[in-house]
Formats: structure tokens, C-alpha cells, sequence
């Protein structure tokens, strides 16, 4: 599932959707979206598909954003772990759908839905909550794109000497998100790219 998400560009038209979401929401009610989607995706794929998907659109969305990747990918992960609501979301909830079958009276969808929706409800903000306090303490996620992700040759960023302030930080240098269909005065632009500011 994960190559077909690359493969098809469907990871790259989702991460531009999120990357355009950092804009209007940013911090926790981003990690709140974040977290709903990968829990949504989450009860109908298994966990480790979910992980591979959910995962690769997000990092493309903080790429696109030239935002910190672990402000994505944080509440991400956690997301996947979120499979309360469905027997299909997690092996160990098809084990308990399986075992209760020998009970007098066996558990059916409902029971898991009723059960799992209002934990992940109260999980959701909760995560994110603590991801934006804890994430920024112990993984610095709220810190500016950190220029090491450019020195990777799959990412298509590279590290100008533009001095600003990005996110609150004054930095001399900025990573540059590399455009694919740029036009610069109406043509088309080879070699545009996208500072934070």
C-alpha cells in the first residue's frame, strides 16, 4: 500500500493538502487533525500499513511546509497506535473478537465502537496536547526545519545563506524547498523554491 501511495503521487497531493493546513492551523490544532486522520486511517488499515501511509504523506506535508518534520510525524505515529474502535484496526482486537465467540454472549462491531470511540475522543487532544509540550522539550519539534534533512539526496531541499527569522529564531542560513511547477513572472521557473518566510 505504501509503494502504491508513492508510486501513484497520492502521498505527494496529500502532503500539499496538510502543508497547506500548517498555514491556517499550526501547532496543536494541527496535531489534533493529524491525529484523527492517522486514527481514522488507522481502524480500517492495519497499523503497520497505516504507519507506512500516514507516515510518508506527512513527511511530505513538513517538506512542503519547510516546517520541522517531527511536528508531523510525532502525533503521527502515535495516530496509528489509536485502533480501538474496529475488530479489523488491530490484530490483538480480531484475537478478543475471535475469543469472545466462546462467550455466552459474543462481542460484535457495535461493541468495539461504542468502547473504542470515546477513548479515542478523549486520547486525541489529550496526544496532542502533550505531543507539542513534550515534543518540543525532548525532540525539539517546535525548533525550525532543521538544515541535516537537506543532506539527504531523496529530499528535495537544499540549504541557501538566507539570513531570517524562522520561526521565531534568527538563523543565516534556511533550508529551500525545491518547487516542481514553479513559474517566476508568469514562466515556468527551473530552479524556484520556498523559504519558511
Amino acid at each position: 500500500i505504501g509503494k502504491g501511495f508513492t508510486e501513484s503521487g497520492l502521498e505527494q497531493t496529500m502532503g500539499h493538502w496538510f502543508a497547506s493546513s500548517t498555514e491556517l492551523l499550526g501547532g496543536f490544532p494541527l496535531a489534533v487533525v493529524v491525529l484523527a486522520t492517522g486514527s481514522l486511517a488507522t481502524q480500517f488499515l492495519s497499523t503497520a500499513a497505516c504507519a507506512t501511509t500516514i507516515l510518508a504523506v506527512l513527511q511530505s506535508a513538513a517538506l512542503n511546509a519547510v516546517v520541522n518534520p517531527l511536528q508531523f510525524l510525532l502525533p503521527g505515529t502515535i495516530a496509528c497506535s489509536l485502533a480501538f474502535m474496529l475488530p479489523t484496526a488491530a490484530p490483538s482486537n480480531v484475537v478478543v473478537l475471535a475469543r469472545s465467540q466462546e462467550l455466552s454472549q459474543s462481542l460484535r462491531a457495535r461493541d468495539f465502537m461504542l468502547t473504542g470511540l470515546p477513548v479515542t475522543l478523549l486520547a486525541i487532544p489529550l496526544i496532542a496536547f502533550l505531543g507539542q509540550h513534550l515534543g518540543a522539550a525532548m525532540f525539539e519539534a517546535d525548533a525550525a526545519f532543521p538544515l541535516s534533512v537537506c543532506a539527504d539526496p531523496m529530499v528535495s531541499c537544499e540549504v541557501l545563506p538566507i539570513p531570517g527569522t524562522v520561526q521565531g529564531e534568527f538563523k543565516d542560513a534556511q533550508a529551500c524547498h525545491l518547487l516542481d511547477h514553479a513559474t517566476l513572472a508568469g514562466k515556468p521557473c527551473q530552479t524556484c523554491c520556498q523559504l519558511w518566510n
